[in-house]
């Protein structure tokens, strides 16, 4: 089953994440893992009733019934690539296939230390669902498996930009979440995301590993002011991240840019920690300025003015996005600008919904299981939710919270993503 022989082309390597994604395409909530999906924008989509013709009724019946049960497919699928995640199995597999002569069960329980009997059922699911490919048997019957080098890579290489096993190492915390939901649908309010433990917190942290590395400071940074931002941050300034999260993003600008004086703020108490463990772990403990805001909610404004201010992924999820926008305005230095990183969305929830090829059910889903909630954790939260971060919504609070002017640009690497510029 699968692939006999390993492959490594960048080609492959999309493929394989794109398997790896399906997995978990289809659990309780349709949760998925895709960073491939059609343009936004381009038309309002045309939506078509279903059929209503009595003579196909069973045949829609029996359609029906195939695409729920493909969600439970997917639910297990992704439980699974968890297994094979947290347990190391892929590197096992991987070292003792090396010479591409097959691993058996046997050899992967002896080198993880694991049951041979629980090992043997995992590698047969994995050869089912395509990710482990398996050899002939050997001379006294017993099943020999391997993995290719392309699903090897999306598997455990957090640094390739194909990785796609980020927010699937958090399964556990979202099948705790589901638990949970039934609770926040009656009251209305949400969980922050130190409710759901430290494994949100490293899950988001694999998540964007790539992201940080390959396309902050290569393509994004350069397309602002036409490069006087890169500029500016090479001579030396100030710079503030607004919910550094785990601090990918501030090791990746202090290396980048030795000249700043880097201040980070953040309210996850699981984030902090992570956040501390990967600067040090970059000998960059004392060069990065980490701030509590939950202990010191005038921490930003207390250590402004800055020359630029980063936000990734943090407006959407914020309770009052406004409130966000209204603090950062006042400490912003003349001539400096915010860079504000969201979720792709659209203004309309149709286009939204049509034009992602279906893949709009993770984002839905992980709105309702992290974004969303989070954003109605507190009194009053606005709860935009992972696709709420509209421009619409971007630029009508920018101009409540007196920035002057709001621009946009794109990053072709990561067309997940919108790009937001606010200047004082």
């Amino acid at each position: 089953l699968g692939f006999r022989a390993p492959f490594s082309t960048k080609k492959f390597e999309m493929r394989a994440s794109e398997l790896v994604i399906t997995a978990g395409s289809a659990f309780a909530l349709g949760f998925a893992l895709s960073k491939w999906h059609s343009s936004l924008c381009l038309r309002r989509p045309k939506v078509l009733p279903p059929s209503q013709d009595a003579s196909s009724s069973r045949e829609a019946e029996v359609a029906a019934s195939t695409k729920v049960g493909s969600y439970f497919n997917g639910s297990l699928n992704a439980a699974m690539v968890y297994i094979g995640d947290s347990l190391d199995l892929y590197r096992h597999v991987r070292a003792i296939d090396a010479n591409h002569t097959g691993a058996t069960p046997t050899a992967v329980a002896n080198a993880s230390g694991l049951n041979e009997r629980w090992v043997r059922e995992w590698m047969c699911q994995q050869t089912a669902c395509g990710i482990l490919h398996r050899y002939a048997d050997d001379v006294e019957g017993e099943a020999s498996f391997g993995i290719s080098e392309a699903m090897f890579t999306v598997l455990t290489d957090r640094e390739n930009i194909h990785y796609a096993c980020g927010l699937l190492s958090g399964f556990p915390f979202i099948m705790d979440r589901v638990c949970k939901l039934p609770e926040c649908f009656s009251t209305g309010k949400g969980f922050t995301y130190d409710d759901g433990g430290e494994l949100v917190a490293t899950a988001i942290e694999r998540q964007h590993i790539k992201d940080f590395k390959h396309h902050l400071v290569q393509k994004a940074l350069p397309k602002i002011k036409a490069g006087a931002v890169v500029k500016r941050l090479r001579s030396g300034c100030r710079v503030a991240e607004v919910g550094f999260g785990a601090g990918g993003a501030l090791v990746a600008l202090k290396k980048h840019f030795p000249n700043i004086e880097l201040h980070g703020f953040e309210t996850s108490q699981h984030a902090l920690q992570r956040a501390k463990v990967n600067l040090a772990a970059a000998g960059l403990q004392d060069s990065v300025q980490l701030h509590d805001v939950t202990a010191h909610p005038t921490a930003l404004a207390d250590n402004g003015p800055y020359d630029f201010v980063l936000c990734w992924d943090v407006l959407h999820d914020a309770p009052h996005p406004d409130k966000l926008m209204e603090s950062v305005r006042p400490v912003m230095a003349n001539g400096g600008c915010w860079l504000v990183v969201d979720i792709a969305t659209c203004d309309e929830r149709a286009v939204d919904m049509v034009h992602r090829g279906g893949k709009a059910s993770m984002y839905f889903s992980m709105s309702l299981c992290l974004c969303m909630s989070s954003g109605l954790s507190a009194p009053g939260g606005m709860g935009l939710g992972t696709l709420g971060f509209t421009k619409k919504v971007a630029k009508k609070l920018s101009v409540k919270a007196g920035w002057s002017k709001m621009t946009t640009f794109e990053v072709a690497e990561l067309p997940t993503n919108s790009f937001f510029v606010f200047y004082p």
